[in-house]
């Protein structure tokens, strides 16, 4: 049997009007061994609701640097990706 020990380092990358998306990173390490794996990474995309269950806006994220940018960028090309695929989904 082997130990491990998971972290998991979440940054919000993207915000638009309702909704927002988390990078999850996770690792995990043996402190035995003294290793450490990346195991996985996940975006989440979470959706404002107002007290009546209506997307709600949410307030805007400020940019800081080029990495903060260059993954804003990237994860305005999933949302689109996503609300492209639920159009299929849902003709």
């Amino acid at each position: 049997m082997s130990t491990a020990a998971v972290t998991c380092t979440a940054e919000l990358t993207w915000v638009g009007r309702t909704s927002l998306e988390v990078r999850v990173d996770v690792k995990a390490e043996n402190p035995l061994a003294g290793t450490e794996t990346h195991t996985n990474t996940a975006y989440l995309v979470y959706v404002a609701l107002s007290p009546d269950g209506r997307p709600a806006p949410v307030p805007s994220l400020v940019y800081i640097n080029d990495e903060e940018r260059t993954r804003a960028e990237q994860a305005e090309e999933r949302q689109a990706i996503r609300k492209q695929r639920r159009s299929q989904d849902n003709p």
